[in-house]
């Protein structure tokens, strides 16, 4: 009898502790369920926040559309060139303009050299943080007065620089070089687009300086 009544509590005990086991696990599953409810719906407020936060961003800082070659020459360097480096208060682009095809406004054709610097205020100075030369064939493509550079052939680094400076401006490759050398040249060019931003932006801003240089006055 006494063994009879064992079994019973046994089981008994037994099944309460299956019991037990089962509704936890639902416990469980339900708040795993609900969890990645809400989950989700974070996820579709986030892309939706991140999608108005941005579209109200563009509105209120959207570009003109280009109307000349070199205005959409300037706008790829910024996005396409500028990506390459760390994010500054100010990226200013430049260029020496070597040759130009314009027979066919769907490749238009622009051999030069493209400068990208990109600045940090301090005071009254711009100090250059990075950038550098960039020289090559710009591809721009003008649709109804509206124009935008499609891709860009650089000339290549270090020892393969002479061959491919050859090959990219061919018959302009000595002008190139002639230009290349010309520092002085340069840097007006530099000083005459640090001038425009800073009268376009208008910036308090007197003087650029490179790193390990003296500022430099600049002439407004």
């Amino acid at each position: 009898m006494r063994n009879h009544m064992s079994r019973i509590v046994i089981l008994g005990l037994a099944l309460i502790l299956t019991t037990i086991v089962f509704t936890a696990c639902g416990q469980q599953e339900d708040e795993l369920s609900v969890s990645s409810q809400e989950k989700t719906k974070l996820a579709v407020i986030s892309d939706e926040t991140t999608d108005v936060s941005s579209t109200a961003e563009q509105s209120s800082m959207s570009k003109k559309e280009p109307t000349s070659y070199k205005l959409a020459i300037e706008e790829y360097i910024i996005d396409k060139i500028g990506m390459f480096f760390d994010d500054s208060d100010i990226c200013i682009p430049c260029m020496k303009i070597i040759a130009t095809d314009k027979s066919d406004k769907s490749d238009i054709k622009a051999w030069g050299i493209y400068w990208i610097y990109n600045y940090k205020i301090e005071g009254d100075t711009l100090v250059c943080e990075s950038g550098g030369s960039n020289p090559g064939l710009m591809h721009v493509v003008e649709t109804d007065g509206v124009y935008q550079a499609k891709s860009f052939e650089i000339v290549s680094d270090g020892s393969k620089h002479d061959e491919s400076a050859k090959k990219i401006f061919g018959e302009y490759y000595k002008k190139f070089i002639k230009a290349s050398e010309n520092e002085k040249a340069n840097k007006k060019i530099r000083e005459k687009a640090i001038v425009k931003y800073i009268k376009d932006n208008h910036l308090n801003v007197t003087k650029y300086r490179d790193e390990g240089a003296d500022p430099v006055k600049l002439d407004l």
